[in-house]
Order: C-alpha cells, then sequence, then structure tokens
C-alpha cells in the first residue's frame, strides 16, 4: 500500500516573499534574488521528510527553491527553467556521477573542473562532464581549496540530487 505524504501548500504574502528574495540575495545570488521578486506567485509546500520538514518554493507552481535543515538552495529544475542563472559549479568525471546519483558526497577526486570559486558553506551545482547538466546540489565542506590541490578528501555534501525524494516529490507535482 503505498503511502500518502502529508504536506501544506499556499501562497506566500508579498511581506513573505521579500524576506524570501533577501534571504537568496544573501545567501545564494542577487541575480536569484531578482528572480524570487519578480516572479507573479510563489507557493510554498511544505512537508515531513523522514525527520525533518522541507520546504519548496514554487515559482508559478515550478518547484524552484528547497529549505532544510536551516539551509536554502536551487533545484535542479531552477536551473532548467533560468540557464542563464551564474552560479558557482564543479563539473564531475562520469565516474562518480553513479555514485552522486545513489546520494555520495562529492569527493575532490572526481571533479574536474571548478566553475566559480569553492567557498566553505556555499552552495554549488554539480554538473556532469559530457552535456555540462545540473544533476545534483552541493554545499562546500571546509578546506576545499587545499582538498582540491591534494585531490583528496570529501569536497561536498549532496543536499539534493535527481531521483532524490525532493526530486520525486516535484517531479509528481509537475505532472
Amino acid at each position: 500500500m503505498k503511502r500518502e505524504v502529508a504536506y501544506t501548500r499556499y501562497v506566500i504574502s508579498k511581506k513573505d516573499k521579500k524576506n524570501l528574495a533577501s534571504k537568496v540575495s544573501n545567501r545564494l545570488s542577487k541575480e536569484l534574488g531578482n528572480i524570487v521578486l519578480s516572479t507573479n506567485t510563489i507557493e510554498l509546500l511544505k512537508y515531513k521528510l523522514v525527520a525533518s520538514e522541507v520546504k519548496i518554493y514554487l515559482f508559478n507552481k515550478l518547484p524552484s527553491l528547497i529549505e532544510k535543515e536551516e539551509l536554502i538552495f536551487p533545484s535542479i529544475i531552477l536551473f532548467f527553467k533560468y540557464p542563464e542563472i551564474r552560479f558557482s559549479s564543479v563539473i564531475v568525471d562520469e565516474g562518480a556521477i553513479p555514485h552522486i546519483l545513489n546520494g555520495a558526497d562529492i569527493m575532490a577526486p572526481g571533479v574536474i573542473k571548478v566553475i566559480g570559486e569553492l567557498k566553505e558553506n556555499v552552495i554549488v551545482s554539480i554538473k556532469d562532464e559530457k552535456k555540462r547538466r545540473v544533476f545534483a546540489i552541493g554545499l562546500v565542506l571546509d578546506n576545499p581549496n587545499e582538498k582540491m590541490q591534494k585531490r583528496k578528501g570529501r569536497l561536498l555534501k549532496n543536499l539534493h540530487y535527481v531521483g532524490d525524494k525532493i526530486w520525486n516529490l516535484y517531479k509528481n507535482l509537475v505532472k
């Protein structure tokens, strides 16, 4: 028997929209903050995922931002809708992809290129080597430059990837 996911969904107020835009501008990018402000309708979808609450912000019904455990980060789908968004990213080799799609964190040896800067506690997109498409979102861990120089260690925490519980939830929302 399939279990239903309990959630609440509502349109956020103009004040909440401005607060969200400010938070996104400060933590992610001003460009993304401007997208928040220019979006006509933003809905908030809240649901329980294991032991924590996850919030998904829908921009005109498109799952665009995720807030989980005090972190806010873009959804993978947002990069398909707005490919022009400039965002720090890492390109990983093809051998790392299956592991990342199983929830593994991103290790320094699997990264073949960094676009932008890697700073501790910054959110980055993770792209495949061949087509350079975003397939995961990560959080930069401590000492990223040292890890990249030595080509050793866990570089990024895997926050969201194609096929995870969040992806499957919002994939069902856009049917």
